[in-house]
């Protein structure tokens, strides 16, 4: 986890991932996320298209994975201050984890993840 640019507590994310089996000799996955914010938290992501995601495609030969993402986000060690999560602002967090799209039938949803860290606010 690099620093965050912002002062909130808690921050979602939705990871997209898709993926085209429909070329057997050249699958291709690419990546989409909500919000710019992620990448400057999670430098490199490429990790996630060597992943082999045959056996959640279910016979399928394109799909899009989405991966609901939260993350709280601590004070820094060296700060003795706790940052306040805003009630309006994880009902919003919340409500963009939780939300599915009506088209499901070539989309596959995981179940919303938390992790918390220790990040410094960038200035």
């Amino acid at each position: 986890m690099e620093k965050c640019p912002d002062s909130i507590a808690m921050y979602s994310f939705a990871v997209k991932i898709d993926i085209d089996y429909s070329n057997k000799n050249n699958h291709t996955i690419k990546i989409n996320v909500d919000d710019s914010l992620f990448y400057k938290m999670f430098k490199d992501i490429s990790v996630i298209k060597t992943y082999d995601y045959s056996e959640l495609m279910a016979g399928r030969t394109k799909a899009q994975l989405i991966i609901p993402l939260g993350v709280i986000a601590l004070s820094s060690k060296s700060s003795s201050s706790r940052p306040q999560i805003d009630v309006h602002a994880l009902e919003f967090s919340m409500e963009k984890l939780l939300h599915v799209d009506k088209e499901k039938e070539s989309k596959i949803y995981f179940r919303p993840s938390l992790i918390s860290t220790e990040l410094k606010p960038t200035d």
